[in-house]
C-alpha cells in the first residue's frame, strides 16, 4: 500500500485559518500531541476515485502546486510564523520526504528527495515536533485525516441510505456506487 501527503505545518492559528480561506480544498487539523499547532493537508492522488476522469487528476495537481507556490505569500502575511511545507511519498514501508522551511515570505531552506534527502526529524525540527525513536509522526500516517469521518455516525450506512427504484422490476438498491461522495 502507499501513502502520500502534501501540505504544511505551522504553530500560528491565524495562518492556518487564512490558509483554509485561501485554499478551501485543503483540510486543517489542530494538533496537540507531538506538536502544538496546525497541519494543513492538500488533496492528493490517493483521494481520487478510480473512475474519475483525467481532468480531476490535473485539477488536483494544480491545487497542490497552488499551495506550494503560494505558501511564501501566505508566510509574508504572518512574518513571525514559521511554516514547514512537506511532501511525503511512502510505498512498502519506505518513505521519502522533501519540503521547505518558510518565514516572513521567504524560503529559508529546501530539502529534496534522493541522494541528499534529510530525515523527517530534520524537516520538522524548527517547529519543535517530538518524534519517537522510529521517526513516527502520527499526522503523516494513512487514515489520520479520515479518522474523524470514520467515526461520524450521522451518515447512515450504505444499505440504509435512500433507495432508488431499479429500471426494471421496481427493485430498490442503495446508492453504493456513490460511497466516495459521502
Amino acid at each position: 500500500m502507499s501513502y502520500q501527503f502534501n501540505g504544511f505545518l505551522t504553530a500560528d492559528a491565524g495562518a492556518a485559518e487564512a490558509a483554509l480561506q485561501r485554499w478551501d480544498f485543503c483540510e486543517v487539523k489542530r494538533l496537540d500531541d507531538q506538536f502544538d499547532g496546525f497541519i494543513v493537508r492538500c488533496p492528493n492522488m490517493l483521494d481520487l476515485h478510480p473512475l474519475e476522469e483525467e481532468d480531476a487528476a490535473e485539477r488536483l495537481l494544480a491545487q497542490i502546486d497552488e499551495v506550494r507556490t503560494g505558501l511564501a505569500t501566505l508566510s509574508g502575511q504572518f512574518p513571525a510564523a514559521f511554516f514547514v511545507y512537506i511532501e511525503v511519498d511512502c510505498f512498502g514501508g519506505v518513505c521519502m520526504h522533501k519540503g521547505m522551511h518558510l518565514q516572513g515570505g521567504a524560503v529559508v531552506a529546501t530539502f529534496g528527495a534522493g541522494e541528499y534527502e534529510v530525515d523527517l526529524a530534520t524537516l520538522l525540527q524548527p517547529l519543535g515536533v517530538h518524534l519517537n525513536e522510529d521517526q513516527f509522526f502520527k499526522p503523516l500516517t494513512r487514515g489520520f485525516f479520515q479518522r474523524d469521518e470514520l467515526q461520524d455516525w450521522s451518515v447512515p450506512p450504505v444499505h440504509v441510505q435512500e433507495a432508488i427504484p431499479e429500471a426494471e422490476g421496481g427493485l430498490a438498491r442503495a446508492r453504493w456506487w456513490q460511497f466516495w461522495r459521502r
